[in-house]
């Protein structure tokens, strides 16, 4: 039986969790998690998806604040399992220090959603739609002290679609990196493969996306503009302001049509069910928003709430 802890956080995390957690010949023996925290404008105390899962299935939660000052407090709560053979760490959120990946026999496997050494940072989802990549991946890296440069044990690639978002590209990625563990955990823990260096020189790092990133800049032209509004469907929304307040922009469809002699951000059309902008080659469609302190909703539905007329600018 093969010892397994794992470090992880968000729902990304849990298709690697229920893999390894499934597994026969593994016994997931504890996780790593962040503490709860109060979210929401409830300020209600949250738990993270990692340890909802563990709880359910009876496995061990772990919640240091700070791991690396408090590694030797969790080394007591894991002398009861005996020998850990790996960990593996999906979206865990803190950088773990040498001590930590030396006390597994196989170091850390990390479950990382890109295609490395390309995007390595905080938002490797987010980067390769944002900037018009075709492909995108899990990589599966035996982690070292650096940030996201650890040797490479495996990559699986996978298309970005043209109508991609950020949503529905994390959860293709997490349900990859859960069938990549279960198709090579085994062959890793019996050093079967030959690690590759990464190159750094090929390398971008991956920045926390800011207000800036997701403000729409229609300056740019449609295309660039639809893949800004992708990449960041559902988190954390492309907006532009409107009369005043934020509009997110959640879905939209570039338009091959003449432009008319109006300045880019321009309303060129409205209609029952249709709200177009000018930008700067072309016509950008939007489908979906969401108008500051409302849910989601179809372009139609927001316009017969909303006085909106052609000729307006936005982002003014």
């Amino acid at each position: 039986m093969k010892k397994v802890i794992f470090f992880g956080s968000p729902d990304f995390a849990i298709p690697s969790l229920k893999a390894l957690f499934e597994m026969k010949g593994v016994e997931v023996v504890a996780v790593f998690t962040p503490p709860d925290k109060p979210a929401g404008r409830g300020k209600l105390v949250k738990k993270t998806p990692v340890k909802i899962f563990s709880e359910k299935h009876n496995i061990k939660v772990i919640q240091p604040i700070k791991i690396r000052k408090e590694w030797k407090s969790c080394l007591d709560e894991l002398k009861e399992f005996g020998e850990i053979h790996v960990g593996v760490v999906a979206a865990y959120g803190h950088i773990l220090t040498k001590e930590i990946l030396d006390f597994p026999l196989m170091s850390c496997l990390n479950v990382h959603p890109s295609i490395l050494p390309r995007w390595r940072g905080a938002t490797p989802i987010h980067r390769p739609i944002l900037n018009g990549e075709k492909e995108t991946g899990v990589t599966l890296m035996k982690m070292d002290e650096g940030l996201d440069t650890g040797d490479i044990v495996c990559i699986e690639k996978i298309q970005i679609t043209e109508k991609e978002t950020f949503g529905s590209m994390h959860d293709k990625l997490a349900e990859l990196g859960g069938q990549m563990l279960r198709e090579n955990l085994f062959d890793f823990l019996a050093n079967k493969f030959t690690l590759l260096p990464q190159d750094d020189s090929k390398s971008c790092y991956a920045d926390k996306i800011s207000k800036i990133d997701a403000q729409i800049d229609w300056s740019k032209t449609a295309l660039q503009i639809d893949r800004q509004i992708r990449a960041f469907n559902p988190y954390p929304g492309a907006y532009t302001m409107l009369n005043g307040k934020r509009l997110k922009v959640l879905n939209s469809e570039p338009k091959d049509m003449i432009l008319s002699p109006k300045k880019n951000a321009t309303i060129t059309l409205v209609d029952n069910d249709t709200l177009e902008v000018q930008c700067l080659d072309s016509i950008l469609s939007i489908n979906s928003v969401q108008i500051e302190g409302k849910r989601m909703m179809k372009v139609g539905e927001f316009l017969r709430g909303h006085n909106v007329s052609p000729g307006e600018v936005l982002g003014e």
